[in-house]
């Protein structure tokens, strides 16, 4: 779905308001920055130097165009995050003492839900942080694939994919982190319920030799022992060898190649040498 989907936003949750809305509302406070500690339930784990930077060059120019949304902790005069981390990392850079922030009473399961959809709609986070933020929500709030689905805006399909890169093996999943793979690739890494040993040699091929999501549809990815094994049999046997190997069940199957009857008593007496018997030949009565 496109951002438009994206079901409840600030809007819904602030009371119908935009953080666009409120500037110059009266419920903006001026808050000091030392008292705002980040959302305990932000998703996010890499802000990029450069992209804060970039913010706090634009904020220099033009002003703070959105207040900060805070919620007060309880019987004191501290304050959370609720939306607007970027923001809040920006007029630290540049060394501001207070802004202009909206104070609402906000539930935890409101604070988190913003947390994830205030990134997903400016796309900043990466899939496996999504994924991670989606599992979460679900298991701190006891919602399921569907439930979740409804309070995001997002397809029940597309929340199952997302959560299915959470079974991808750490190293791989440090890749999709990284942006090494990306979450089309990821989620074609786990087609046909592969072993995790077969997910790693397939993220190995997508990141050495940059195959794309329909070559990974396409091409069957080998296994580096397997390709060894094939190329030693091809190289004996003079033919094509493909050993279909399912490394899970440690069972499979050796498929060779012949061209002719002729082609096959070759392999077969090839193949008896091998055993010290080369009196009998294939059987197909070749003459």
């Amino acid at each position: 779905m496109g951002k438009k989907a994206l079901g409840r936003g600030l809007s819904d949750l602030l009371g119908g308001s935009s953080p666009d809305d409120l500037v110059g509302h009266p419920l903006v406070r001026n808050v000091p920055i030392d008292r705002i500690s980040p959302n305990p339930f932000q998703p996010r784990t890499d802000f990029p130097e450069e992209e804060i930077r970039e913010l706090a060059d634009s904020i220099s120019r033009s002003g703070l165009l959105q207040p900060l949304v805070l919620r007060q902790q309880r019987g004191t005069d501290k304050f959370e995050l609720v939306a607007g981390e970027r923001r809040l990392r920006a007029l630290r850079l540049l060394g501001w003492e207070a802004c202009p922030a909206v104070v609402r009473d906000v539930d935890d399961r409101d604070m988190a839900l913003l947390a994830v959809i205030e990134n997903v709609q400016r796309e900043n986070l990466s899939p496996m942080e999504e994924a991670r933020a989606y599992r979460a929500l679900m298991e701190k709030f006891s919602l399921t694939q569907e439930e979740l689905s409804r309070l995001i805006g997002k397809s029940r399909p597309y929340v199952a994919n997302i959560l299915r890169l959470l079974s991808l093996p750490p190293e791989v999943q440090e890749k999709v982190d990284q942006g090494a793979i990306s979450f089309s690739q990821a989620r074609e890494l786990l087609s046909g319920s592969p072993s995790p040993e077969e997910i790693r040699h397939r993220a190995e091929a997508v990141v050495r030799e940059r195959v794309t999501v329909r070559e990974i549809r396409q091409k069957r990815i080998v296994d580096p022992f397997v390709r060894r094994f094939e190329e030693t049999l091809q190289t004996l046997l003079g033919t094509k060898v493909v050993l279909e190997h399912n490394s899970r069940k440690n069972r499979g199957k050796l498929v060779i190649e012949y061209y002719s009857l002729e082609d096959l008593d070759r392999i077969m007496d090839i193949l008896r040498q091998g055993r010290g018997n080369n009196n009998e030949r294939s059987g197909f009565g070749v003459n």
